[in-house]
């Protein structure tokens, strides 16, 4: 049978892969903190995410030293500045505050100035975690915020307090906190059949072309999810309120509708602008609505913007002033294509021809949606990606990063096979949890069949050795008795 350490290593294998399952915020260093009994750190530290950009839960880990606010721990007043290097530098340095006394946004711009990766705040009068005052809170930050309740966030501020008063060569005066978190952590998950909805918000006339240029590296991440992604492309618009106010009946430069739908770009010499920007984002709404399924990159919307971001955005209009017609031809877009989204974009302004749709004070349903739509989500910059109504607050070029975003809004029964293996931002295989998992149980099953084939083999070496000792043995005794016998015949003779 296993030894007694093999049995106890078997179980923190086993331990160990359960402990894979589930996110975890929990203190990691120094040692006295971790085995201190006010924390449980089989389940971790009570917590929710505030920030609906996820800016950690995407990294899938992070790790940092723990600071209290200082000289007020509710963080209403400015933060003392972190150290960033030097002897006394901190790592990853993470802000704990109390809630209440001021506004939260007030403690979100302290932490960030200061210089803390993440904000940690401390409910009262034990609130619970799924309360609507913290769920709900429309929290905007570069940095993460996390709630904790009382319970735990009270023993964190203790620790902090206490530490403080140690000398800084004191292992005891740098309390490091860990999170890591797994799929089934974030609470909004695809809800459309499986699916994760993603909305992706630009304008047609980015002259700068990072829009499309995103849409270019989002081709590849569209393909590695397959038919588990819904997206939806829309375009940004904005009302012009002063002119609403005079009924939406004056021409303007920026605007079409009388002013209910405006360009969001600042005018840049002889570029795509106004006007002209509006009806091309309206142009390439109808090419979209001709085809719903705008996962597939192989449609007329995406060959149009194709060609058109790389032919049309950021030339000379002067030179160049219907580039959407050569942007049709290049794309070899069919005439009865091209006919049916000139008919969408008279019919959505209720105009009888084209000619007269850029000065016409009609209201125009296709952008009426678009604006809308901006308005539900508070779409306040672009390009701006969201999936199912989460905003993406990543670096849009790190695929990586992208994809373990969407793989986080999707339940744990039908994450997609990508969400298991992903590619890195150097285009190199990187494993998830869910590979650590299978990898430690194939751990898990080597050593228990190590430890069987050790017990088949000390079972055999044992009867191996049985029958040698019982063969010398009876040997021994064979020998033993032949001279015995020859013994007693010579005594015999001697007598005679």
């Amino acid at each position: 049978m296993p030894s007694l350490s093999t049995k106890t290593l078997l179980l923190v294998l086993f331990l160990g892969i359960l402990s894979l399952s589930d996110a975890k915020l929990w203190i990691s260093s120094p040692d006295a903190l971790v085995k201190d009994k006010r924390f449980n750190q089989v389940n971790g530290i009570d917590y929710v995410v505030l920030t609906p950009q996820n800016k950690i839960t995407y990294k899938r880990s992070f790790r940092g030293n723990l600071i209290l606010a200082s000289p007020s721990d509710d963080a209403c007043s400015s933060i003392e500045a972190i150290p960033s290097y030097g002897d006394n530098a901190v790592y990853n340095p993470i802000v704990v505050a109390t809630w209440g006394e001021c506004h939260y946004a007030q403690k979100v711009k302290s932490a960030e100035i200061a210089g803390a990766k993440m904000l940690i705040l401390v409910l009262r009068h034990d609130m619970p975690l799924n309360h609507p005052s913290v769920r709900q809170l429309p929290m905007t930050s570069n940095i993460e915020v996390l709630a904790v309740s009382k319970k735990d966030g009270d023993v964190l501020i203790q620790v902090l307090k206490e530490a403080k008063e140690k000398p800084r060569t004191d292992p005891g005066s740098v309390i490091e906190l860990a999170y890591s978190y797994d799929f089934e952590k974030n609470v909004n998950y695809a809800k459309n059949g499986g699916k994760a909805i993603i909305d992706y918000w630009f304008t047609s006339n980015d002259v700068t072309k990072m829009s499309y240029e995103f849409l270019d590296d989002l081709k590849g991440v569209l393909g590695d999810f397959g038919s588990s992604l819904v997206f939806n492309p829309h375009y940004v618009v904005w009302d012009n309120e002063a002119q609403g106010r005079g009924g939406y009946n004056t021409l303007d430069q920026r605007c079409v509708s009388g002013g209910r739908y405006c360009d969001p770009e600042s005018e840049v010499e002889n570029r795509l602008f106004g006007t002209d920007a509006v009806l091309e984002s309206l142009r390439q709404i109808c090419l979209r609505d001709l085809d719903k399924d705008q996962s597939n990159t192989n449609n007329v919307w995406w060959k149009y913007l194709n060609v058109f971001a790389s032919e049309c955005v950021d030339t000379d209009i002067t030179v160049n002033g219907n580039c959407h017609e050569k942007a049709f031809r290049q794309a070899i877009i069919p005439d009865s294509i091209v006919e049916r989204v000139n008919a969408c974009m008279r019919d959505s302004f209720g105009a009888s021809n084209n000619e007269n749709i850029a000065s016409t004070f009609n209201d125009n349903s296709k952008l009426k949606t678009e604006l809308t739509a901006k308005n539900e989500l508070h779409v306040d910059h672009y390009p701006a990606l969201y999936v199912n109504k989460e905003r993406y607050g990543g670096s849009f070029r790190n695929r990586a990063q992208l994809t373990d975003f969407i793989c986080s809004h999707f339940n744990q029964d039908m994450i997609p096979s990508i969400c298991t293996t992903t590619i890195n931002s150097d285009g190199q295989v990187v494993h998830t949890s869910t590979d650590t998992a299978v990898y430690l149980a194939i751990i898990f099953g080597s050593v228990v069949f190590m430890a069987i084939v050790l017990y088949c083999v000390r079972r055999g070496v044992k009867r191996d050795v049985m029958f040698r000792m019982n063969d010398e043995i009876s040997h021994i005794v064979t020998q033993y008795k032949q001279f015995k016998d020859k013994s007693n015949s010579s005594n015999v003779d001697d007598d005679l």
